[in-house]
């Protein structure tokens, strides 16, 4: 599902950021785990 196809991209905006931000914090939380690494 891209971008485009969803409207009232202006209003998503936030959502997508919110989305963005848990992304980043799984990949993290998975990456430390799988290496063993804490930072």
């Amino acid at each position: 599902m891209g971008g485009k196809d969803l409207p009232n991209r202006r209003e998503n905006k936030e959502v997508d950021e919110a989305f963005a931000a848990v992304l980043k914090y799984i990949y993290k939380e998975y990456s430390e785990s799988m290496l063993g690494v804490s930072d």
